[in-house]
């Protein structure tokens, strides 16, 4: 039985998961040290999540009681923290289910690259261990690895999903036929982490039909239609659509498809999304990457034993193509590192060959640093977003829960819907269904706005201050105005509404007592009235 010393790939892999927990400990020790010590993620959405996830613990779905909404862009992820929130973990769940991903993700891309990838001579000896774990490294920040964990969202699933599924991919035309678990089950979770999923999810099938492997595609296609069925299934159940809100919102194409228009505005959507893309730098190396798979994919087609190879190169086409198409960018370097991660991973298998050299191993990883390098940037920033959060969202938080203790309206979701059992409306959409539709029917507005705030004898707005839609609506007063520095959030500036006459004086009150226990870096001007 070889050790993990004696065995190259296992030393292999082991030091490079140390080098990535090294920095990752420090990171989320950083994280603490500008949050005064409180676990507080980069983004103030992983508490959309939470509160939902709180939501099914007292049987319902959504972020108020009694009211069923799908605020999550995952259908997976708030089940995933149910758990977390019945050990009580409370706002750690995420911090927990997203190091164990990425722990097992660079678990997996060491063990792709050391069976799948480098030549063994390449982990025989110390030296040339430790250039092929900068090498690893180098792939682990092309993924985004550190700096995806303190989002505290379901990216570092989604990403360990497609690495699972490209290194078991690189060995599909090896198995004889039989089935592969460990691709059908990564393939089978793929949508259910994130609907952009479905995409590599249907190339896998593809593949697996064209290494004809019939009853693994038959298996693999199953499962998807079930999970996905089951998902549609329950929103009709509860009155919902069948996309998240959060999708709805975000996507004009999605919202079209939903709404049932036709033909022609989907194709100026998709026209406009892809105008947008090109416009991306993750969307320019998406287009190249997708050219370069292409080639080496049609290259692979004349080998005996190239299987795999054509498989992987199509995929990273699929992949790559479909986000260009229809997904989006940034947003703390989140949305399309899935796709990049992936067509990169393949890039590297098919370019196996040329990876038997020392100096190119060297030059792939100089590439994977420089295609990374927005990623390295925004890492190093995410102490400060954690602030951001902390100083903005968190204080928000803590005066409706502690201070005010009634219904409030908001048009940023998160810390002020979790651990509060108060009723939130949010006038973006994501949480209430009613305002998201409105939204959609017929534009946010003061009118509009001030007619779902009355409906709901809501006293209290908190809204940024440069999102006022196209006015104050009328008998609004605004009493507070909070500033802080924000990495991640949309505004610096939140201002806080007293919705009717009746509630200025105490609002007020409450706001002023509130003044003395804030971080020294948050100020808060009460209007003297």
């Amino acid at each position: 039985m070889p050790t993990p010393h004696s065995d190259p790939r296992r030393r292999f892999t082991l030091r490079l998961v140390a080098a990535w927990a090294t920095l990752a400990l420090a990171l989320v020790a950083a994280a603490l040290w500008a949050c005064d010590g409180r676990l507080i993620y980069s983004l103030d959405d992983p508490y959309i999540h939470l509160s939902v996830a709180e939501s099914i613990l007292a049987g319902g779905y959504g972020v108020n009681p009694g009211e069923y909404a799908a605020p999550s862009s995952s259908i997976l992820y708030p089940l995933l923290l149910v758990p977390t929130e019945l050990m009580g973990l409370g706002r750690a769940g995420p911090l927990i289910v997203n190091l164990l991903a990425a722990l097992a993700t660079v678990l997996v891309i060491g063990r792709f690259l050391a069976e799948r990838v480098l030549p063994e001579r390449a982990l025989d000896s110390t030296a040339r261990t430790i250039g092929s774990v900068l090498l690893g490294l180098a792939c682990c920040v092309a993924l985004n690895s550190w700096g995806l964990v303190m989002t505290g969202m379901e990216h570092s699933l989604h990403v360990l999903a497609c690495v699972v599924v490209v290194w078991r991919l690189s060995a599909a035309a090896t198995r004889d036929g039989r089935l592969d678990p460990t691709l059908i089950a990564a393939t089978v979770a793929l949508p259910l982490i994130r609907f952009e999923g479905l995409a590599l999810a249907l190339a896998v099938v593809g593949g697996m039909l064209y290494l004809r492997r019939f009853a693994a595609a038959a298996l693999t296609l199953a499962l998807v239609g079930a999970g996905l069925a089951a998902w549609v299934g329950f929103t009709a159940s509860v009155g919902l659509p069948w996309l998240p809100s959060s999708v709805l919102t975000k996507s004009e194409f999605a919202a079209r498809v939903l709404e049932q228009q036709g033909s022609g505005a989907l194709v100026r959507t998709i026209g406009a999304n892809l105008k947008a893309s090109l416009t991306e730098r993750p969307g320019t190396l998406l287009v190249l990457g997708a050219i370069v798979a292409a080639l080496a994919g049609a290259r692979a087609t004349r080998k005996a034993d190239g299987g795999s190879d054509v498989v992987c190169g199509v995929a990273a086409v699929c992949v790559a193509l479909a986000h260009v198409t229809f997904g989006r960018y940034g947003w703390f370097s989140r949305y399309e590192v899935y796709a990049i991660g992936f067509v990169l991973l393949c890039l590297l298998r098919l370019a196996r060959a040329g990876l038997q050299r020392s100096d190119a191993r060297a030059a792939a990883a100089a590439a994977l640093l420089l295609i990374g390098a927005p990623y390295v940037i925004d890492t190093l920033r995410t102490p400060w977003a954690c602030r951001g959060t902390y100083d903005q969202q968190y204080q928000l938080h803590r005066f409706v829960v502690e201070r005010w203790q009634r219904p409030i309206a908001a048009n940023d979701l998160g810390w002020l819907t979790y651990q509060n059992p108060d009723y939130v409306l949010d006038l973006w959409g994501l949480g209430s269904e009613d305002a998201r539709r409105m939204a959609r029917r017929e534009g946010l507005n003061a009118t509009n706005i001030a007619g779902l705030v009355r409906e709901r004898g809501i006293d209290l707005a908190i809204v940024y201050h440069r999102s006022l839609f196209d006015a104050t609506p009328e008998g609004w007063t605004r009493v507070g105005l909070l500033r802080s520095k924000t990495v991640t959030g949309a505004d610096n500036q939140v201002g806080l509404f007293a919705t009717s006459d009746a509630v200025v004086a105490e609002l007020r009150r409450l706001l002023v007592a509130f003044q003395g226990s804030l971080p020294w870096r948050v100020t808060l001007e009460v209007d003297p009235g």
